[in-house]
């Protein structure tokens, strides 16, 4: 039986890059039944608006008030009258393949990724271009494998609607890292995660996105974070909350050594006794960065790339 797709476009302050945005829907390699954008109270919404008008398959929907990206996804998930979703933020693209080559691996127990190509603000993907025909995949069952390290791309989720719509889609209240949050609630409920190594997804680089952001990036990850260890059925004990913490406040303050954000290094280094209760431990870290050691990782993690 075949399976009606819809795509949902969260989008502000984007008339410039929307049409190039919905081209990629409408060249994919098989048909999407519905594409939705949400316009998320932009300041060129007649624009915005104009532009849906062109297509057919366009259902315009303009929020009443800002509600971010995650609150204008879940406006979208609620509005579409597909069996299954996927979304595309209004300034990046689709490789033609992408819903199809997601579609081979969609069931009602898992959801799908794919991996991502980032392109310069100057530059212009070719959403035609030949990929590999069976690449390889990545199967998460654990939050713990993209807890630390979060290695799934947001933007490319293809899900069934109701497997959405049972976990009440995006947390609504965060303003960053929702889909962070989205793919540890999934795999907390026992969804499966299937990640395509394939960048299907083609992701551009704009200046001053929210995903530079990297304070309030860690101010919505201790949220999550806070959420995951309250989450009631995993029962964790004080030292494996405590251990999850040290690890992220390490790797926090690696990438905050390597980006030099002097910046988010003193919010990590005022949040480290907020999070770490052993006084100990806290000492610990603090002298451990006095002392430059996430300095030195972050010239290794650099080097290799991580």
């Amino acid at each position: 039986m075949t399976k009606s797709v819809a795509i949902i476009i969260p989008c502000f302050n984007c008339s410039t890059t929307l049409a190039r945005a919905i081209n990629s829907i409408i060249n994919q390699s098989v048909h999407v039944d519905e594409i939705v954008v949400v316009d998320d109270c932009s300041s060129d919404s007649e624009k915005i608006e104009g532009i849906c008008n062109l297509y057919d398959s366009v259902n315009y929907i303009k929020n009443k008030k800002n509600l971010g990206l995650a609150g204008s996804r879940n406006i979208g998930i609620w509005n579409v009258n597909s069996d299954i979703v996927a979304f595309l933020d209004a300034d990046d693209q689709y490789h033609k393949n992408k819903v199809e080559m997601q579609l081979r691996y969609l069931h009602k127990e898992n959801v799908v990724s794919t991996d991502v190509k980032n392109i310069g603000t100057k530059s212009l993907a070719d959403i035609n271009v030949k990929l590999n025909d069976n690449p390889s995949i990545k199967i998460f069952k654990s939050p713990y494998q993209n807890l630390f390290f979060n290695r799934l791309v947001g933007s490319s989720l293809m899900a069934y609607t109701s497997t959405l719509k049972v976990v009440n889609g995006y947390d609504s209240d965060l303003r960053s890292v929702e889909d962070f949050d989205l793919w540890i609630r999934l795999l907390n409920g026992g969804t499966k995660v299937i990640s395509i190594k394939s960048p299907l997804y083609l992701y551009y680089d704009t200046e001053g996105s929210l995903s530079k952001n990297s304070i309030a990036i860690w101010d919505n990850i201790v949220v999550v974070i806070k959420k995951f260890i309250s989450y009631r059925p995993l029962h964790l004990g004080w030292p494996i909350e405590q251990f999850i913490w040290m690890v992220l406040l390490s790797k926090e303050l690696t990438r905050a050594e390597a980006l030099n954000n002097k910046d988010l290094k003193n919010q990590l280094l005022l949040d480290i006794p907020k999070l770490i209760s052993n006084k100990g431990v806290a000492i610990l870290l603090k002298n451990l960065a006095k002392f430059k050691l996430f300095k030195i990782l972050s010239l290794f993690t650099f080097k290799v790339g991580l």
